[in-house]
């Protein structure tokens, strides 16, 4: 292999470690959406708490005309309370956007046969990565598991998408985003209403798994536990119930699409996609279902 192949190589495995830093890194310090996971379950529900212990405050000091400078301290507390709360769901909505590109970038082509090639590429280079270096391969894998089943995900939605006897009315929708590769308005309406909703999925799905309640179960009262280890069956449902309610109030409310409904277009489809992933009512969850294998 000649200097210029290697080194562009370099370069892309350089991106695709980057891109993992995005989701879990090793520092947990940097902004990721593990770490916004972990600051929003702890901060953000006390945290609208004030906003509206501070409003009714306000309303209290305004209705009974009392001392003005304690009501605009008042207003000043719950602008800045506000304020911080919409920062910081405008931080986690930023960096899922920013994540959905980055996967674009590295697993789509501008054909279908050029996709193909750049999503293996993709996989390929994330199970080179799979033997990490300090020997905690669990831990590694499950840092290299969201990004994994995203690529697997997409190319799995083209296959649903292609499939006629498929009935979603959703997906049915935008069947036409199959032509995205002649065609540069299908290309943006499958990345705003396939692709992000998908990788959305693939990286959020056991984010609940971040929440204090599933951490205890993980790692024990004490924090010493095994989080791999093998769990009593109670443990287990426990754990799935904490997951799956936790999942979804993250996503629903910590990372809602700027300009979507709740339970409408990229946003519900994301929810569905979640819900289904855990409930299997209707099936559509199985695109994320995905079985990888992980060593020790």
């Amino acid at each position: 292999m000649n200097r210029n192949a290697t080194q562009a190589d370099s370069q892309y495995v350089s991106k695709v470690k980057k891109l993992i830093e995005l989701v879990d890194p090793v520092d947990t310090a940097k902004p990721s959406v593990v770490t916004y996971a972990r600051h929003f379950y702890a901060v953000t529900a006390d945290l609208k708490k004030r906003i509206q212990s501070l409003a009714q405050e306000v309303k209290v000091v305004s209705e009974t005309r009392a001392n003005i400078a304690v009501l605009e301290d008042l207003k000043k507390q719950h602008k800045a309370a506000v304020q911080q709360l919409e920062k910081e769901q405008a931080d986690r909505q930023r960096l899922i956007i920013t994540i959905v590109s980055q996967v674009i970038a590295l697993s789509e082509g501008e054909t279908y046969y050029e996709t193909q090639t750049a999503s293996s590429r993709f996989l390929g280079t994330l199970l080179l990565l799979t033997r990490g270096k300090d020997g905690n391969y669990a831990r590694y894998h499950q840092r290299l598991k969201p990004l994994y089943k995203a690529v697997l995900a997409l190319r799995l939605s083209d296959k649903v998408l292609a499939d006629s006897s498929v009935k979603h009315s959703y997906l049915s929708k935008y069947a036409g985003v199959l032509e995205r590769f002649t065609d540069e308005v299908k290309m943006r309406e499958w990345a705003n209403f396939i692709a992000t909703p998908v990788i959305a999925a693939a990286v959020f799905q056991d984010i609940g798994l971040y929440h204090e309640e599933a951490v205890r179960i993980l790692y024990g009262e004490d924090g010493e536990d095994d989080p791999f280890r093998e769990l009593d069956e109670s443990f287990r449902k426990q754990l799935l119930k904490i997951n799956y309610q936790q999942t979804l109030t993250f996503i629903r409310d910590g990372v809602s699409f700027i300009g979507c409904e709740q339970n409408k277009g990229p946003h519900g489809f994301l929810m569905e996609l979640m819900q289904d992933t855990f409930t299997g009512k209707s099936g559509i969850g199985d695109i994320l279902k995905i079985i990888i294998v992980t060593k020790r």
